[in-house]
């Protein structure tokens, strides 16, 4: 399998600690990601550690977030 790696900056003005609770609630990707990403959670674990993230970009290839 091919390493896809990938970078994005965004400044939110938010506080942080809400950012972050945001960020590690993956069940709720598909509610803020875009209609045309597929999401789809493999699997969460309670201290966040191993979970897994599939996402599928339209007209793209499948990468994982772990």
């Amino acid at each position: 399998m091919r390493k896809v790696q990938a970078e994005d900056v965004a400044v939110i003005a938010c506080p942080t600690e809400r950012i972050w609770r945001t960020i590690i609630d993956f069940n709720s990707y598909t509610k803020w990601w875009p209609a045309s990403v597929r999401i789809v959670v493999r699997r969460v674990t309670p201290e966040l550690v191993g979970a897994q993230v599939e996402i599928k970009p339209y007209g793209g290839a499948l990468f994982c977030v772990r």
